[in-house]
């Protein structure tokens, strides 16, 4: 998995610059056993790189941009909605 993130960064033109890879999906759940070997070989050969796992499953990223269509700010809704699942309420 590394690897690919490194050919899609240096496809990209993005290995030399910082910036962040999202680990998305449904085969990270694997925890570490897949992510540290992972984040070894990014850092290996993008060290700006950092691997990070994403706030919200997928759906609520469907949210977000149907809302940014509609020109609502969506960074008031994000903060909300990090609030309720930190209160256990999502």
């Amino acid at each position: 998995m590394g690897r690919l993130a490194i050919a899609a960064l240096q496809g990209l033109g993005s290995a030399d610059s910082p910036g962040r890879v999202a680990a998305c999906g449904g085969v990270f759940q694997a925890g570490k056993l897949l992510l540290t070997p992972m984040e070894a070989e990014i850092k290996r050969h993008a060290a700006g790189q950092e691997v990070t796992l994403p706030d919200f499953p997928p759906v609520v990223g469907a949210v977000f941009l149907g809302l940014q269509v509609l020109g609502i700010e969506i960074n008031e809704a994000a903060a909300a909605l990090r609030l309720e699942i930190e209160k256990g309420g999502f």
